[in-house]
C-alpha cells in the first residue's frame, strides 16, 4: 500500500502536450492532486487565470444556489449553456475554493493502484475538453509512458456503450470477456469472471506481448464499436 505522500505518479508527468498546446499561457497550466485515499487519487489538470470568459458569474451563481438548495443529487436539470460544461459537472472544486470560475479545466481522472495486483492500474471519471485529442493523447502516450517505470504492466477500466469502442478499437484495449476466465480476476477482483461487466470492462497492455499468455486465441468481434473517445 502506498502512503499519500509516495504515491508514485508525478503529477506533471500526466498532462499529455496536447493540454499545452491548447492552454494560451502553458505556464499557467496547474494540477490538483486530491486523495482519495492512500493508493488513489484524482487528478485536475487546469490552466489558471484563463484571459477569456468561460462561465457567466450571474448564471454561475444562480444555478448553483438552485443546485445547493435541492441537493446535488436530486436537482436534474442541466447548468444553462452560459456555464461550462466541465465547471457544472465538477462544480464541487469551485464552491470548495479548489479552484476558480476564471480556471479552464482541461482534464480530470481518478487514477487508482490496485491493492490486489501491484501491476494494474485503474483509471475511472475521465473527463475533459472533447473532440481535441486530449483523450487520445492521454490513453495512448501519456499514461503508459508514465507508468512503465513503476512496474505496472496493465491499465484497467469499467467504460461505457458509448464510449467501449475508443478503448477497444483505438486505444487496443482487450474486453474482459477477452480475457482467459482464469486470469479474469487479476485485472478485475470485484468482478466474478461470469459478471455481466466483462462485456465493459477493459485491459490495456503496456507490454502487448503480454496479450497472448492473458486473452483467448478468438477474441470477439470488434469491427461494430466506433471509436468515440471519452
Amino acid at each position: 500500500m502506498y502512503s499519500k505522500e509516495r504515491f508514485p505518479l508525478k503529477p506533471i508527468s500526466l498532462i499529455p502536450e496536447k493540454v499545452f498546446e491548447m492552454a494560451e499561457n502553458r505556464d499557467n497550466v496547474q494540477t490538483l492532486v486530491e486523495h482519495n485515499s492512500a493508493n488513489e487519487i484524482r487528478l485536475v489538470v487546469y490552466e489558471k487565470d484563463y484571459p477569456f470568459k468561460i462561465s457567466s458569474t450571474e448564471a454561475w451563481e444562480t444555478w448553483i444556489d438552485e443546485v445547493e438548495k435541492m441537493g446535488v443529487k436530486r436537482y436534474q436539470k442541466p447548468a444553462p449553456q452560459e456555464i461550462d460544461r466541465l465547471h457544472s459537472r465538477w462544480h464541487g472544486l469551485i464552491t470548495e475554493g479548489k479552484i476558480a470560475l476564471s480556471d479552464r479545466i482541461m482534464l480530470v481522472c481518478t487514477l487508482k493502484l490496485s491493492a490486489h495486483n501491484s501491476e494494474v492500474l485503474h483509471v475511472s471519471q475521465f473527463d475533459g475538453i472533447k473532440d481535441m485529442g486530449i483523450a487520445t493523447q492521454f490513453y495512448m502516450e501519456t499514461l503508459p509512458n508514465a507508468v512503465k517505470n513503476l512496474g505496472i504492466h496493465f491499465i484497467t477500466g469499467l467504460n461505457s456503450e458509448q464510449n467501449i469502442g475508443f478503448f477497444v478499437n483505438k486505444v487496443g484495449r482487450a474486453r474482459g470477456v477477452d480475457i482467459k476466465p482464469k486470469f479474469r480476476k487479476r485485472f478485475f477482483p470485484s468482478h466474478e469472471p461470469d459478471s455481466k461487466y466483462m462485456d465493459l470492462l477493459t485491459v490495456q497492455f503496456i507490454y502487448p506481448v503480454e496479450k497472448l499468455i492473458y486473452c483467448t486465441e478468438n477474441r470477439h468481434q470488434q469491427a461494430s464499436y466506433q471509436p468515440v473517445a471519452p
